[in-house]
């Protein structure tokens, strides 16, 4: 008896034997096939990514030298086209430095293609270029072999988008940044005027005009004239239609400058010849000349209505709460930076410090200039009193634009002068 039920069990033993031994292969094959399969598809990915992002940045660079922002850019534009055809160029030749072969068609799972697209908002036109890479893998497995006949073949895709220049607030003269009217916003309070040329005037929030007969005159050949998010506005105080829209401009990450490394100077009053640097304030009746370069503000500026003011190349860079004041009868030059001028900043006059809730606050007369953006993300531009100013060949940008009394503002809008946000590279894939 006892014999017999040995015989048995060994029988049962071998069969249990054989089944962990199937097991033992399957694990042998997911750790050794598995890591193979991982690690090849790892490496097609960072083939992809790296051509896609080679072929966006490419693209880039050419709408950068061939001057393609939002305003001109169009599928059937002839540098748009080029720029597309250079990037591919570099997709393919980028993945060919790790050894891979691709091309301009992906129906194959090996190539590069690019879509263009004008995606009109009504509030801007959101334009770019995608990118897209597929790269092709076949593992060649051992244990699995015992399960599964053949190669592993997988595909790795990356998708990096180009949106190329654009001015900070997308082409409008004017543009108020804040969504809540109670703190951003476009207001009016009184008879003031203002007359923007190329380019269109658009709020986040609302417009309120109350007290008086504020008009804005819109000459705007890019067809963005006046626009707005919410509340009611009387369309008798814009010369364009009023159109209403759903989708706010989206805002962007400026870069602040760097102050740091700049001397730092006492306050001044009277007559002064500056150079750049870091400031307390500045608070004059006199003549003030500004060397080229950045001013870094950590109080405020104001220039009485005896002063004459001359700064070319400048950027005002406001922190704390900081601001500007400018009395009626000031003689004021200010323009920004046309080139390189780090750590001032091309196209960028004046600059409100994240969190400065300050205010820019126009003044002068007829025969004052400020030209480049005035940019306050988180503060107010008012014009107020009796100011005529004819030559702000500028861009207001701000949580909120305030006109009060009888100010007449003429804004040329030129985009070239002003602060512009170079091309963006987004990696969707």
């Amino acid at each position: 008896m006892k014999t017999t039920h040995l015989k048995a069990y060994k029988g049962q033993i071998m069969i249990l034997m054989a089944f962990v031994l199937v097991a033992l292969l399957g694990f042998a094959a997911l750790a050794v096939d598995g890591g193979m399969i991982y690690s090849d598809h790892r490496a097609a990915q960072s083939v992809a990514d790296a051509a896609a992002l080679a072929g966006a940045a490419m693209a880039g660079q050419n709408m950068e030298n061939l001057s393609v922002g939002v305003d001109n850019f169009s599928c059937s534009n002839s540098n748009v086209i080029n720029a597309e055809n250079q990037g591919i160029f570099a997709s393919i030749n980028r993945a060919a430095t790790n050894n891979v072969t691709i091309d301009g068609d992906i129906s194959d799972k090996n190539g590069v293609h690019v879509t263009c697209t004008v995606n009109d908002l009504g509030s801007y036109k959101d334009s770019y270029l995608d990118f897209k890479v597929l790269v092709s893998v076949t593992t060649q497995t051992s244990f699995a072999q015992l399960f599964y006949s053949g190669p592993v073949g997988e595909t790795a895709e990356s998708v990096v988008r180009i949106h190329p220049r654009t001015s900070l607030g997308f082409g409008y003269a004017v543009a108020t940044m804040g969504k809540d009217c109670s703190t951003g916003g476009f207001h009016g309070n009184g008879n003031t005027t203002i007359h923007s040329t190329h380019g269109g005037v658009f709020s986040n929030s609302c417009f309120s005009f109350t007290n008086g007969s504020t008009h804005v005159y819109v000459n705007d050949p890019g067809g963005l004239g006046c626009r707005y998010i919410s509340g009611s506005v009387n369309p008798a105080w814009c010369d364009v239609p009023i159109v209403q829209s759903t989708v706010p401009l989206k805002p962007y990450a400026v870069p602040e400058p760097e102050c740091s490394q700049l001397p730092t100077y006492g306050a001044v009053s009277g007559d002064a010849t500056l150079n750049p640097g870091n400031y307390p304030g500045i608070n004059s009746t006199g003549t003030i000349t500004m060397n080229p370069g950045l001013y870094c503000l950590t109080g405020d500026v104001s220039f009485g209505s005896q002063a004459t003011v001359v700064g070319n190349g400048v950027t005002l860079y406001f922190k704390n709460n900081a601001g500007l004041s400018t009395a009626a009868g000031a003689n004021i030059t200010l323009t920004a930076p046309t080139g390189e001028a780090s750590p001032a900043i091309r196209g960028m006059l004046i600059f409100g410090a994240s969190g400065n809730s300050g205010t820019i606050e126009f003044g002068g007369h007829a025969a004052s200039t400020y030209r480049g953006t005035i940019y306050m993300p988180d503060g107010t531009i008012l014009a107020h009193g009796t100011p005529q100013m004819n030559a702000i060949e500028s861009q207001l940008v701000a949580k909120m634009v305030n006109l009060d009394g009888t100010s007449d503002l003429f804004i040329d809008f030129n985009g070239d002068l002003n602060y512009q946000i170079p091309a963006v590279l987004d990696q969707l894939q």
